[in-house]
């Protein structure tokens, strides 16, 4: 209370009028303070704005700069997708992948191919289903890889004239989707080539028992009734027992050549030699043998081939090899063997006038095991790896070998030998 105050402190009347001027509010100080008040609140808006916003380019970089990082991992992942599938799409394996529901996720042309389904380019699991129940349940190991999660693995399925070796993989084709992958292994060559030792075996097998058998019989009877046979009738069994040792022997030196054809690829020792003097060695061995089927074995050398390196005893096979072939597939005609220089090489030719080879059987000549029909007309064993053994060895030389047909009838095995 100013009346109060100014009794008991005794002020002066200007002074209170001073002190009432100064501390009671007026409309001027009403209206300056509010405006005060709207001008911090202005102020601390502002601030408040201005912090925002630095907030916002925050978020805005961050954004950005994660924006920037996914792109990387999605062209990174692209690129790698890419590879992928060029990888898949370049095998020679069939390969196709799907995911639980049996849908088909992957499938490469050389599945298409194996499976003949190039003409479907909007094939289904169902597609490759059917084209495998002609032959085996594919869906059936499929569904229990899904189950078990373990790899399964079949050979020898046929498909047409193909055999396969299927291998089935669980994967997984997306984060915590499980998928399987299907390989399918082209395995027709191997298995053609099983087949063929299989023929080869039997037929070795056959073949060493016809001379074991004249062998043992005749050694029976030397035993059993050598006192009772002529001089004359004891020669003449032992040359049946040698003729069919020497067939034994050949049968198995064709064996013996055979693995180190695997196992070493041939050894070639090459020393400087005269080619012609073992081409004349062998034709006059074989003249028996060719008076026997009344085939005339004729010889044309060229004299201008000087000495030159090679290895004479592979060289000599070679030349067992071809003139066998020849007499044995000629009867009543020629062999004619001829050597010429051309080209810093050695040509040597056998050319007879025998039955001859077929166009679509000549590929078949240089193959492991492989006989031909006509091989069955003609008597003695037929290995079916004479020609692969002459054909390595000729290769061991750096030289190759071929077979042309020898007008009118006939064939004509070519080889040749680098000079150098």
């Amino acid at each position: 209370d100013f009346r109060t105050s100014r009794t008991e402190h005794r002020l002066s009347s200007k002074d209170y009028e001073l002190i009432k001027m100064n501390l009671l509010p007026t409309q001027e100080t009403g209206l300056y303070f509010l405006l005060s008040l709207i001008v911090a609140i202005l102020f601390a808006l502002l601030a408040l704005l201005l912090k925002k916003n630095k907030t916002l380019d925050e978020l805005r970089y961050e954004f950005s700069n994660r924006e920037l990082q996914l792109n990387k991992k999605l062209y990174e992942t692209a690129v790698l997708k890419n590879k992928l599938e060029a990888m898949v799409n370049s095998m020679t394996e069939g390969v196709f992948m799907l995911d639980k529901d049996f849908t088909l996720l992957v499938v490469n042309p050389a599945c298409r191919r194996l499976l003949d389904l190039q003409a479907n380019p909007k094939m289904s699991i169902f597609d490759i289903v059917r084209a495998f129940n002609k032959h085996y349940p594919i869906e059936e190991t499929i569904s229990e890889v899904f189950e078990t999660g373990k790899i399964r693995k079949i050979s020898d399925i046929q498909l047409g004239d193909k055999y396969f070796q299927i291998t089935v993989i669980p994967i997984e084709v997306a984060e915590g989707v499980p998928g399987v992958g299907v390989l399918m292994h082209d395995e027709t060559e191997e298995h053609r080539l099983t087949k063929r030792h299989e023929e080869f075996l039997a037929m070795v097998v056959h073949e060493l028992r016809s001379p074991l058998t004249v062998i043992k019989g005749m050694a029976d009877i030397l035993i059993h009734e050598s006192s009772r046979i002529t001089v004359e009738k004891q020669t003449e069994i032992l040359g049946q027992v040698k003729d069919s040792s020497v067939k034994l022997l050949d049968i198995v030196n064709t064996i013996l050549e055979d693995t180190k054809m695997d196992l070493t690829k041939f050894k070639i020792v090459k020393r400087k030699d005269n080619l012609n003097k073992l081409l004349q060695s062998e034709v006059s061995n074989y003249q028996t043998i060719a008076r026997e089927k009344n085939v005339d074995l004729s010889l044309i050398v060229d004299k201008t081939i000087p000495d030159f390196g090679f290895d004479n005893d592979k060289i000599t096979q070679v030349m067992n090899n071809l003139l066998s072939n020849a007499l044995k597939f000629t009867s009543a005609g020629s062999v004619c063997v001829m050597s010429e220089m051309q080209n810093g090489y050695v040509n040597v030719s056998v050319k007879d006038t025998g039955e001859g080879i077929p166009d679509d059987k000549k590929p078949l000549l240089f193959q492991k095991f492989v006989q031909l029909d006509n091989s069955k007309k003609v008597q003695g064993p037929s290995s079916g790896l004479g020609l692969v053994i002459v054909k390595a060895i000729v290769e061991a030389h750096g030289g190759r070998v071929w077979i042309e047909d020898n007008e009118p009838k006939g064939a004509k095995f070519i080889f040749s030998l680098p000079l150098s």
